[in-house]
C-alpha cells in the first residue's frame, strides 16, 4: 500500500522483474489458456440470458467458488461470463494440445448436456457488451472496468465479449532465453493475423478480421501491445525493455486499507508508474505491493510472469486450439527451428507496429515459411492437425473469422444454428490431429 516516502528505486524494480518475471532455469514446459464464449439458442436465435442462465446451473454443479479443478487444471469464469480453462504446464507442445482438446471436449459435453454450447471465438458473434453485463464483478474487475469506461468503449468490449487462447513456455535460460523473448514479439502479430477469428459481431460481418485485436490496441495503449524498447532497440536486455514498458504504463487503481481500490481518474499528463514513483499521488508513493499490483493489470502480447504467455491470438474454433500450441511450442523450444525463425522474421521489423493481415502479400508469405519451418520438424497426428489448419485457411490467405463471415447471406444475421454447424465441420476436417 501506498505510503508517504518514495521507497522504491529504478533498480529494485529491475532486480524484481529479473528475479521473478524473467526467472530463468532449465525446465522448458508448455502451458496454455483458453477462454470460451457460452451460446444458448432458443427459438432459432442466441439467447444470452439463456446462456448465462444456463453456465451459471452447471457452474454451481461443479463447484460454488472462482476456480474449479478440472482434468489437471483450473476452470474460471470472466468478467463477461466466458469460461476460461487453464491448463497444467506439459512436457511437450505435443502433450499441452491433446491434453488441452481433451478438457475443453469434456467441458463441452457437460455444456451441451445444460442446454449450451461453449465456443472458441475471438468476439462474442451477436451479443453486445452492454448486452453481457459484467458477470464476475470482483473488487479488481470493477476497478478495471470503471477505469476503461473513462477511456472508451473498447475495455468493455474486451472484459465482456472477448475471447482468446494463450500460449505459456518456460523462458529457459542465457542466450535461449533472450531469442525466446525476441522471437514471441515477433511471431505475436503474425499470429494473430492466422488465427484471427472475430470477424462477426452482432451477426453481421463486422468490416475486419479481428474485432479482438482492435479492442486490445484502443483499451489502453500504455499497458497493450509491444515494449516500445523491443521496437527502437530489439537487441536490448529483455528485463529493460519490460522495466521501461511498466513504468511508461498508467496507474489503474490504488489499493487501500481493507482490500478497497480507488481508480485513479485520467489526468493530463497521465499518471504513470514511473512518475508515481518519482513525484507521488496525492502526496504518497508506491510500495512492492502496488508494483506488483500494476504488472498484474498490464497486458502486453507478451507477459512474462515467470515464464512468457503469448497473449494476442484470438480462440481459433475448438477445433483448431491444438494449432497455435503446436507452432508456438516448437518454434521457441528447438534452437534449429528458433534460429530459422528469427532469420526469417527479423528483416520484417518494420510491420511490428502495424495490424498484420493476411491479405496482406508480404504477411501471408511469412505466415506460410513459419508453417513451413514448424511443420518440418512435426510428425504424426501434430503435423496432421497443423496440416488441415494450414491447407484450410493460410495457405488461402482466409482465416477463421472470415470463414464465418463468409457463411452469412447478404443482408442476414448469422444463424447461430450455422456457427455450430461449422464448429461440427471443423471438427471432423481436424479430427485425424486430435483424437
Amino acid at each position: 500500500m501506498p505510503g508517504p516516502r518514495p521507497t522504491l528505486t529504478r533498480a529494485d524494480l529491475r532486480a524484481h522483474l529479473r528475479r521473478d518475471a524473467f526467472r530463468c532455469g532449465p525446465s522448458d514446459r508448455v502451458g496454455v489458456e483458453v477462454e470460451l464464449t457460452p451460446i444458448a439458442v432458443v427459438d432459432g436465435r442466441a439467447s444470452v440470458a439463456a446462456a448465462h442462465a444456463r453456465g451459471d446451473a452447471l457452474w454451481a454443479s461443479l463447484l460454488c467458488e472462482e476456480e474449479v479443478r478440472w482434468r489437471g487444471g483450473l476452470l474460471s469464469r470472466e468478467p463477461g461470463g466466458q469460461w476460461e480453462y487453464s491448463g497444467p504446464p506439459m512436457a511437450t507442445p505435443g502433450e499441452a494440445s491433446r491434453s488441452t482438446a481433451r478438457a475443453v471436449r469434456g467441458l463441452g459435453r457437460l455444456a451441451r448436456a445444460r442446454g449450451f454450447e461453449l465456443v472458441a471465438v475471438g468476439v462474442h458473434p451477436w451479443a453486445s457488451p452492454a448486452a453481457i453485463g459484467l458477470r464476475t464483478a470482483s473488487p479488481r474487475y470493477r476497478a478495471m472496468h470503471d477505469y476503461f469506461r473513462a477511456i472508451g468503449p473498447q475495455g468493455m468490449r474486451m472484459m465482456r465479449q472477448t475471447g482468446s487462447i494463450q500460449v505459456a513456455i518456460d523462458h529457459g535460460h542465457g542466450r535461449e532465453a533472450r531469442q525466446r523473448w525476441e522471437l514471441a514479439q515477433r511471431l505475436g502479430p503474425l499470429l494473430a493475423a492466422v488465427f484471427a477469428n472475430s470477424a462477426v459481431w452482432g451477426g453481421r460481418p463486422g468490416g475486419m478480421r479481428s474485432l479482438r485485436e482492435y479492442a486490445w490496441r484502443g483499451l489502453d495503449p500504455s499497458r497493450t501491445g509491444i515494449p516500445p524498447l523491443f521496437l527502437s532497440d530489439p537487441g536490448s536486455d529483455p528485463v529493460d525493455q519490460y522495466l521501461d514498458f511498466a513504468l511508461r504504463a498508467n496507474v489503474m487503481f490504488v489499493r487501500r486499507g481493507g482490500g478497497a481500490l480507488d481508480v485513479v481518474p485520467r489526468s493530463d499528463p497521465p499518471l504513470s508508474f514511473g512518475r508515481w514513483m518519482e513525484e507521488g499521488y496525492r502526496g504518497e508513493y508506491p510500495d512492492q505491493s502496488d508494483w506488483a499490483d500494476h504488472l498484474g493489470v498490464l497486458f502486453p502480447n507478451v507477459r512474462p510472469q515467470g515464464y512468457m504467455e503469448i497473449r494476442a491470438l484470438d480462440a481459433p474454433g475448438a477445433a483448431w486450439l491444438g494449432v497455435p500450441i503446436l507452432l508456438i511450442g516448437h518454434a521457441l523450444r528447438g534452437a534449429g527451428v528458433r534460429g530459422e525463425l528469427l532469420r526469417l522474421l527479423r528483416p520484417a521489423h518494420d510491420r511490428l507496429g502495424a495490424t498484420c493481415r493476411l491479405d496482406d502479400p508480404g504477411v501471408r508469405g511469412l505466415a506460410e515459411s513459419v508453417f513451413e519451418v514448424v511443420l518440418s520438424v512435426l510428425d504424426g497426428v501434430d503435423r496432421q492437425l497443423v496440416t488441415s489448419f494450414f491447407d484450410r485457411y493460410t495457405r488461402q490467405g482466409r482465416t477463421p473469422g472470415a470463414e464465418l463471415a463468409g457463411r452469412i447471406a447478404p443482408g442476414r444475421r448469422l444463424d447461430p444454428r450455422e456457427l455450430l454447424g461449422l464448429e461440427r465441420e471443423r471438427r471432423e476436417a481436424a479430427s485425424a490431429g486430435i483424437s
